[in-house]
């Protein structure tokens, strides 16, 4: 394939003044009076409160839930305290990724 290489018709070759200055951010919505560039700084700190506060507010959306399973597993644990259930670590020989779906790794060789 043959690429041609298109300049503009007033391409020159030094940079004009708007290049050389630094890019100018959005403005203040609202602002009135004189304009107060916002540079990507401030536009970055401006989201990181936004995702800061959604993400509170989730957080608080979700704690009665978490509060009631909490709960509900104390009461389990409670009820199943008197049945021989433990909460034991499994056999050395147990071995979970056989029940997984994936079986994509490699159990471990024994040696002699």
């Amino acid at each position: 394939m043959k690429f041609e290489l298109v300049e503009p018709p007033d391409w020159s070759d030094t940079p004009s003044t708007d290049a050389r200055q630094p890019a100018r951010g959005h403005t203040e919505p609202g602002a009135t009076g004189n304009v107060v560039p916002v540079t990507s700084l401030d536009r970055m700190r401006d989201r990181s409160d936004d995702h800061a506060k959604a993400i509170s507010q989730a957080i608080a959306a979700i704690q009665p839930s978490l509060t009631r399973m909490n709960a509900r597993i104390a009461e389990v644990g409670r009820e199943l305290a008197d049945t021989g259930h433990t909460g034991d670590d499994p056999p050395d020989g147990f071995r979970p990724d056989r029940f997984s779906p994936r079986r994509t790794r490699i159990a471990p060789q024994e040696s002699p």
